[in-house]
């Protein structure tokens, strides 16, 4: 069903390989897969600006996705992923998520958002959490690595996991080196972000670093 709507989002004439990427990302939302490289393979191969409409649900879920992946959270991931691929893709005709598959609550009535361990996904003071509970983002704006280690302080300065300081371009360095091939496609996904979107897509990056 997802992958339907996938494919009717771009209906439009493509070229052979352009159509593939299509493909292969609308299998990976159905498989509830991270379609991070995916975006950008498609902008490169497509020679467009992917301009899919942007929920609130999406947006919320997306970063939570993204919090879950950070910290390792095997378990919650797949979840969490399969409700961020229905709401990004069905947009504003997705269902309203509001209850987990246990029957925890997912969104509540206030607007704060929670995993589907029960924890508390962010406060309206902009902080963010980790699925087990520790901070993520702070209310200052202070961003945390998952270890509890601080990726950026409050003046701006981002450090890598090692604790050193580091430029952002240091930080791209040190990711890139870890992640060979895919790196060229995870950067350029930064060009199409919201500058919160770019700031925790950044942090997944350095983290990955390590």
């Amino acid at each position: 069903m997802i992958a339907f709507f996938v494919a009717a989002l771009f209906a439009a004439p493509v070229s052979t390989d352009c159509a593939q990427v299509r493909a292969v990302r609308a299998l990976a939302a159905a498989r509830s897969l991270d379609e991070t490289t995916l975006v950008a393979l498609e902008r490169v191969v497509c020679s467009v600006e992917v301009t899919t409409p942007i929920s609130g649900d999406c947006r919320a879920l997306s970063t939570m996705e993204r919090l879950a992946r950070l910290a390792g959270d095997a378990t919650q991931l797949p979840i969490i992923a399969g409700a961020a691929s229905v709401a990004c893709v069905l947009a504003e005709h997705a269902p309203d998520h509001r209850i987990w598959p246990n029957g925890s609550v997912a969104h509540g009535y206030g607007g704060a958002w929670y995993y589907p361990n029960g924890a508390a996904a962010g406060s309206f003071d902009g902080t963010l959490y980790y699925p087990k509970g520790a901070a993520a983002r702070s209310y200052g704006g202070t961003l945390f690595y998952p270890n509890g280690a601080t990726a950026r302080s409050l003046s701006g300065q981002w450090y890598l996991p090692s604790n050193a300081a580091a430029s952002e371009d240091e930080l791209l360095s040190g990711a890139c080196a870890k992640l060979g091939p895919t790196c060229g496609a995870r950067i350029a996904e930064l060009n199409g972000l919201c500058r919160e979107d770019r700031t925790l897509a950044l942090l997944e990056l350095a983290w990955s670093s390590r």
